[in-house]
């Protein structure tokens, strides 16, 4: 007589791999630093005389004195003639202040 096969022998095996989560690509992407992307932005940009200055809070930097950031988020001034625009911490809003202002 031919022996009875185990049930649990005929199931197929799972591959291991496919058992692993598969990963969220968007997820993957590294985080852009607010403060590296308005630095960008400022380097990136056409204005005459431009001058970056970088710092944090409390910084002993004359330019950042009583500047603050807004809602713990890095925060860029612009400034031209002793006045300043509103502070932004849009690299987008920043690029486009920068690349339409005339000297």
């Amino acid at each position: 007589s031919l022996p009875t096969p185990d049930p649990a022998s005929s199931l197929p095996t799972p591959d291991p791999a496919s058992s692993l989560p598969t990963p969220d690509p968007a997820s993957s992407l590294p985080t852009p630093d607010p403060a590296s992307s308005l630095y960008r932005a400022a380097l990136l940009s056409s204005a005459p005389g431009l001058v970056i200055v970088r710092g944090v809070v409390g910084s002993a930097q004359p330019l950042l004195a009583d500047r603050t950031v807004i809602d713990g988020v890095a925060t860029a001034y612009l400034c031209r003639h002793f006045v300043c625009d509103a502070p932004t911490t849009s690299p987008t809003d920043l690029a486009r202040t920068l690349n339409s202002r005339t000297p």
